[in-house]
């Protein structure tokens, strides 16, 4: 299972101590929100908007190369009422350990 599967995974069970095994204690993430820095503020993203959204997502595109992983991902969420469906390109760089040292997400 590669780190994407587990992101994928982590988020679509809402498992944030899942979702934190994977990425590395000085972990960055940045997305079109903003940027974070470290578990608490990754997982204050994560559960303030995407596990509250209910976010279900599943990968339809998947490169590794290295130590990056890009996930082209698509994203729906039951709370949204017209069904609308969110498109996310995810590029993770894992370090020397396998854990995420960065991510970035972009989305439309």
């Amino acid at each position: 299972m590669t780190t994407a599967d587990r992101y994928v995974e982590a988020v679509n069970n809402a498992d944030s101590a899942a979702l934190l095994a994977l990425f590395a204690e000085d972990a960055i993430l940045t997305h079109p929100v903003g940027t974070d820095r470290g578990h608490i503020e990754i997982a204050d993203f994560h559960n303030d908007v995407v596990f509250a959204g209910q976010l279900r997502m599943t990968i339809t595109r998947h490169i590794e190369q290295g130590n990056v992983e890009v996930a082209q991902l698509q994203g729906t969420s039951p709370l949204d009422e017209d069904g609308t469906t969110v498109y996310t390109v995810d590029i993770f760089e894992l370090n020397d350990d396998g854990l995420v040292q960065n991510l970035d997400i972009y989305y439309r």
